[in-house]
């Protein structure tokens, strides 16, 4: 009876997800743009597997006009941006939100992954941006000073301690005197997740990385997890930046995570 009750319930279950996700089988995406495969949206996070959390879930949906606010806020020009990088873009979730915004925006777009799959697929069907695949270290294969911003969104949530270090290298060489840099970490919104001895680690400002062992392995990395304090961020990660903008991640939002604006120094004259 339990197994009947089981198979029953995970019915249910499917019929509700197909419910949800109708329209955006029947009818398209909302910005007119082909829909990533079940499996390259679930690889990002689970929960993308449902089209409607892909595409409306929390507010990842409008991310990306948020951090030209954001921007904007802080003096930037956005008519004055001339290349864009979205690091670990995935199957393009967040860089599609480019397409049709109604901005001054005319900057070139590029887009960055480990996984040979969703570039490949963003290649196909982004045309609007230019992709290559990145190693699991660096460097990338763009020229020094190349980019204007450069966003990631939970990139180095996934990476070992070692890889943080020589990924923050690398982005800081490739981006421009005076251009900025987001970074999304996981901070004291997601302590409850460690276990005792870890929440130590964590409120003493040391990086908690859990399963560091699948960092950079393009179907497990979201197995590998880092806790970032914010005093590592500032005393690590954001050493050679300027802190323009630290947003904490709210304990009462599932999945809300610390969100630090950086600016890279102007050239010295």
């Amino acid at each position: 009876m339990h197994g009947i009750t089981n198979a029953f319930d995970d019915k249910l279950r499917q019929f509700r997800l197909f419910c949800r996700n109708a329209p955006y089988l029947f009818f398209g995406a909302p910005d007119g743009l082909p829909i990533p495969p079940r499996k390259l949206r679930a690889l990002i996070w689970g929960p993308n597997a449902d089209l409607q959390t892909f595409f409306k879930g929390r507010d990842d949906w409008k991310r990306i006009p948020d951090l030209l606010t954001l921007l904007r806020r802080n003096g930037v020009r956005l008519e004055k941006l001339q290349a864009i990088l979205d690091f670990g873009c995935g199957c393009g979730r967040d860089l599609r939100q480019f397409y049709r915004l109604d901005s001054a925006l005319t900057a070139r777009l590029y887009g960055t992954d480990i996984n040979q799959e969703q570039i490949d697929w963003c290649a196909r069907n982004l045309k609007f941006a230019e992709f290559c695949v990145n190693p699991p270290d660096p460097p990338l294969m763009y020229a020094v000073e190349q980019f204007d911003l450069i966003y990631n969104y939970s990139v180095f949530t996934h990476l070992s301690e070692v890889q943080q270090e020589a990924w923050i290298m690398e982005l800081e060489r490739v981006l421009k005197p005076g251009g900025h840099l987001m970074l999304t970490v996981c901070g004291e919104s997601y302590i409850h997740e460690l276990t005792e001895s870890q929440k130590a680690q964590f409120r003493s400002g040391r990086l908690v990385v859990r399963h560091e062992e699948l960092s950079g392995k393009p179907s497990e990395y979201g197995a590998c997890a880092a806790y970032h304090p914010a005093r590592f961020v500032k005393e690590n990660l954001a050493a050679a930046f300027e802190i323009v903008n630290f947003i904490p991640g709210q304990t009462s939002i599932p999945g809300s995570m610390d969100q630090y604006l950086l600016k890279k120094p102007a050239a010295r004259p």
